[in-house]
């Protein structure tokens, strides 16, 4: 069956980060990516709020203020579908085998991303973890706050510190409560193939009050994480 991956890209360094560590994500080979990048203000990226408004002010002319705003608003979501064959390009060069689509669109990121989402139906959605919003390019951590917390899929937030360490195979941690979206988080790990020497550390925490014994989730979580290749547990 097919993997279904919608991944947000707006070209930060966050976004960038994303993109690489999906090499290290135990991915399978049938996959259909879909990019998506957001012109999610009426400005462009390069144009200050105070410097539009300037010029609308000097013009004194409503209808000139509309036109340029419109304006800025289509470069904006030229600059998305860029950004979008940019990042298309990129998965494509390191993924050969998937399915990849790139698209530019205007609308509020998180908001569109978590649509999408559940409008496609994606088994996983990629966000880095600091964007970029088109008002002065000031740096933003809420859309994959957002994603992350109202999406009903999985979502991987990929930092820039991972491109450090790119070259040695992953390591793992599960935190596991006995919970189903923890046992399904070990069996996303365990049907993924990862290359010889990944590591995985499952974590349970016993604080008292959860009516589940350790005792009892971790020999269900290991038997079932099985297909770790060159897993260390």
């Amino acid at each position: 069956m097919t993997m279904r991956i919608l991944i947000g890209y707006d070209g930060s360094e966050s976004a960038d980060a994303a993109l690489y560590d999906l090499r290290r994500a135990g991915l399978p080979r049938e996959v259909e990516a879909q990019i998506i990048s957001m012109s999610d203000g009426l400005v462009n990226p390069a144009s200050s709020i105070a410097d539009i408004a300037g010029r609308a002010v000097t013009s004194r002319r409503v209808t000139s203020a509309i036109a340029m705003v419109r304006e800025q608003a289509g470069r904006a979501l030229e600059e998305a579908k860029e950004l979008a064959a940019k990042a298309g390009a990129s998965v494509r060069s390191s993924f050969p085998d998937w399915q990849v689509h790139a698209v530019g669109l205007a609308g509020s990121p998180s908001t569109e991303l978590i649509n999408k989402a559940d409008e496609w139906k994606a088994d996983l959605v990629v966000v880095g973890s600091q964007g970029r919003s088109a008002l002065g390019r000031f740096i933003l951590g809420s859309v994959s706050k957002k994603v992350v917390t109202d999406s009903h899929h999985s979502v991987r937030v990929g930092r820039a510190t991972v491109m450090q360490n790119g070259d040695l195979p992953p390591k793992i941690m599960i935190g596991v409560d006995g919970s189903p979206e923890a046992e399904h988080a070990v069996r996303a790990v365990g049907t993924r193939v990862w290359p010889d020497g990944t590591e995985v550390r499952i974590i349970a925490i016993d604080d008292g009050t959860s009516p589940t014994r350790i005792s009892g989730v971790l020999p269900t979580v290991s038997s079932s994480n099985e297909k770790v290749s060159g897993r260390r547990a």
